[in-house]
């Protein structure tokens, strides 16, 4: 295990700023994941996070026809969640 000084040098500081970056874009689309998963609380309540992110790359990338086909694909899979759940707690 290597250990950093994180004293800034005289070219800059240790840390790359493509890395913060980087964060920064994944707490943005964690954020909206998170946001679609509220949204459709009432619809879907046992909506994954796997669906979510489906769900908004979709949205964002696909036409209508493949968003609804995505859509159908993940109301089957939340029958199927519920039925696990109700056959688990009979």
């Amino acid at each position: 295990m290597e250990i950093k000084n994180n004293t800034p040098t005289k070219n800059g500081p240790i840390f790359n700023v493509a890395d913060i970056g980087s964060s920064v874009v994944l707490m943005i689309a964690s954020l909206y994941i998170l946001t679609l998963k509220i949204e459709n609380q009432d619809e879907t309540p046992l909506l994954s996070v796997r669906d979510a992110r489906l769900l908004a790359i979709a949205i964002a990338f696909a036409t209508p026809k493949e968003v609804d086909i995505c859509l159908e694909h993940i109301r089957i899979r939340h029958q199927q969640r519920q039925a696990d759940i109700d056959r688990h707690y009979k």
